[in-house]
């Protein structure tokens, strides 16, 4: 029968051999030789209360990585390698301490039914293998060479008392503990530890590389399903075909996947060429370490700096665009009211003077009351206050607004809604035109030409009341539609120059919309093409409320003022004399039934040439012409009335209402614009103010 006590004293390693609580029930002679330590003081005793009574450096550094190690191998029944540890031995004989290191192995001892009956505490003399690691800092020696001038040295040394059978097995043995020595360590360590062959094939990784990436052992970085990430791949072959080529250290960061949740991690790969006497390479060793969050807080911190740089240009920009806006007004503020104090003017001169000193005054009130909204804005501190409103009264004023900017520079303009709507909605007026006002505005303002509509709708899930406001102006890019809704910056800086503003429109109409429990975006935009921004808010609790077709209502209100602004100037004009010139019959036939009620005395032309002639002859208070007409067109017949002396009023009829043709029309003399198809309302109010 085979003697297992024999063979635990004559085995070469130090083991210790402990009960399930720790306590040491055998000790062979190698631990004792080691650690100069006798067998009576170990026996029975816990191992930690062993380690605690030689240093308290060994314990606090020592006790907790073996406490944790003696626990996993009584949770899970596995193998547990610890880090090397450093030790120091004190010679019984000599005093002197020796500076030791062990590399310490836990395993688990079984009976025949499974059970776990001890744990053997194993530990090797690694020393000479540490310390020969310092005559070559940053590098791993070739481990074969290096064992081969042990096996010599310990040949020599053990000539004289061993046989050179067991001399040959015990440094074969030595070799392979030396190759598992160097793995152990490599696996112990808490980063990616690699070598590689002269041409650059990955032929090992360490422990950690597999737990981090997950990939099958035998596997290589760049087989499919690589760890590495995608943007990454190309930039490392390159980097380490240049190593590879020139000898030169290997140096990359490098994203991998990390098994447990997918995500990228940062590492530092690093390796460094093993030359021969020849200086040949050998093989490399390489190492990738995580350096995730140090890339991460270094990222975060180029962020930031470039936010506040970014910042700090935003409020330059701001304080100037601020200084010029506050500036503009107050010049003429100052300049007029210093000019009314300083001479004496006529009553008219001194009203056209006052108005534009309340005109600058509001811009310069409008200007403020957008800086301190957003400031409450941003700070929470704005007040709304929700109403219950009659949704036409709001679209009412909105399209007179609209109707109002977009006449003063001749741009066409219309609201409709689209489907059914709520008669009453809950909200804030005041916020909600604001809104409306600096969306008009803007529209207005980069639209040279062309229209600006507006097209209000109902949403039901969730429910919305939305407004679209499309223009033919100007247009954005995509770049610089994404800086559009930042505080104090417009498109690029030649609008500030060109358009004037603050910048604060777009970014106020957004935060009072989300106030409203809406928001406004940019739809589509195209360069010079024009812009589509679409404003939403929450129209409130729509149960009960009816739901009506504002359109045909507004359309029935239309006829209704209509109506009543006809039956105002019935006979409003008798006595008065209008030529109308127009090549079109039923045009004609048009205009005068709807000048009918006022009595005038309408006189029709078919070209610019009869317009002449009876002119020549008879004398009209007013004349409406159509500028497109054959023989003589419009232009050419007002251009000669004015020659010859005709001052009174000249209405233009056309289909055109771009600004170059209504420009047009008054430098060839016309004194108003009417655009077809001719509204009956627009045209009386035209002709009875201009007959006043």
């Amino acid at each position: 029968m085979l003697d297992y006590k024999a063979v635990f004293e004559a085995t070469l390693s130090p083991y210790l051999l402990l009960a399930l609580d720790f306590t040491i029930i055998g000790v062979n002679e190698a631990y004792l030789g080691a650690t100069h330590s006798e067998r009576a003081r170990l026996l029975g005793r816990n191992i930690f209360e062993v380690f605690s009574s030689r240093s308290r450096e060994t314990m606090e550094y020592f006790g907790p990585l073996l406490c944790l190690s003696l626990e996993r191998v009584l949770r899970e029944h596995v193998t547990d390698f610890m880090a090397i540890q450093k030790h120091a031995i004190t010679c019984p004989v000599t005093g002197i301490a020796q500076e030791r290191f062990w590399s310490p192995v836990n395993k688990p001892v079984f009976a025949a039914d499974g059970s776990l009956l001890y744990i053997i505490h194993r530990v090797e003399d690694v020393t000479e293998f540490v310390q020969s690691q310092s005559c070559y800092p940053g590098t791993v020696t070739d481990v074969y060479q290096r064992s081969q001038d042990v096996q010599a040295i310990h040949r020599e040394l053990k000539l004289a008392k061993d046989n050179l059978e067991r001399l040959v097995a015990q440094r074969t043995l030595e070799l392979a503990l030396s190759e598992e020595k160097f793995r152990l360590m490599a696996n112990t360590m808490p980063q990616i530890v690699w070598t590689a062959r002269p041409d650059g094939y990955v032929d090992w990784y360490n422990e950690c590389w597999y737990q981090f990436t997950g990939m099958p052992r035998g596997s290589d970085w760049d087989d499919p399903g690589s760890p590495v990430h995608p943007d990454d791949i190309q930039g490392l072959r390159e980097r380490w075909q240049e190593s590879i080529d020139t000898g030169m250290i290997f140096e990359k960061d490098i994203r991998f996947k990390r098994q447990t949740d997918g995500e990228y991690c940062w590492h530092l790969s690093r390796a460094v060429p093993q030359r021969n006497a020849r200086g040949d390479i050998i093989s490399w060793i390489g190492t990738s370490t995580d350096i995730h969050e140090r890339k991460t807080l270094a990222d975060e911190l180029q962020l930031a700096k470039a936010e506040a740089e970014e910042a700090n240009r935003l409020k330059s920009v701001f304080l100037t665009n601020m200084s010029h806006e506050l500036r503009t007004p107050l010049t003429a503020i100052t300049g007029f009211s210093q000019l009314l104090h300083e001479q004496n003017f006529s009553r008219e001169l001194e009203k056209r003077y006052l108005a534009v000193i309340d005109r600058n005054g509001l811009q310069l009130l409008r200007i403020i009351d957008d800086i301190l909204d957003l400031s409450k804005v941003e700070a929470g501190k704005l007040t709304i206050e929700r109403l219950r409103l009659p949704l036409l009264e709001i679209i009412s004023d909105i399209r007179a607004l609209l109707e109002l900017k977009t006449q003063e520079i001749g741009l066409d303009s219309s609201v409709e809604i689209e489907g059914l709507v709520p008669e009453i909605i809950e909200s804030d007026p005041t916020r909600l035109k604001q809104v409306l006002m600096n969306l008009i505005n803007n529209a207005v303002k980069f639209t040279s030409q062309g229209c600006v509509d507006i097209r209000i709708s109902y949403q039901a899930e969730p429910a919305q009341l939305r407004f679209e406001i499309r223009d033919t102006g100007r247009g954005v890019s995509p770049e610089q539609a994404a800086r559009l809704f930042a505080p104090f910056e417009q498109a690029d800086s030649s609008i500030t120059r060109t358009y004037g503003g603050t910048g604060l429109g777009l970014t106020l109409s957004r935060h009072l919309a989300r106030t409203l429990g809406g928001d406004v975006q940019l739809r589509s935009s195209q360069l010079n093409q024009g812009s589509s921004f679409i404003a939403w808010v929450d129209p409130g609790p729509m149960a009960g409320v009816r739901m009506i077709d504002h359109k045909a209502v507004a359309q029935e209100q239309a006829r209704q003022q209509q109506k009543a602004l006809l039956e105002r100037f019935t006979g409003a004009l008798k006595g008065r004399k209008i030529l109308l010139v127009d090549d079109a019959d039923d045009n004609r036939a048009l205009i005068s039934a709807i000048l009918h009620r006022t009595n005038a005395t309408l006189v029709t032309a078919r070209d610019g040439i009869e317009c002449l002639d009876y002119a020549a002859t008879e004398d009209f208070d007013l004349t409406l012409m159509d500028m497109q007409m054959p023989r003589m067109d419009g232009f050419e017949a007002t251009r000669i009335l004015r020659q010859k002396g005709y001052s009174k009023p000249i209405v233009a009829l056309t289909a055109h209402a771009m600004r170059e043709q209504i420009k047009r029309c008054h430098d060839a003399g016309c004194t108003a614009h009417l655009s077809k198809p001719v509204n009956h309302g627009k045209l009386i109010e035209t002709v009875m103010k201009l007959m006043e």
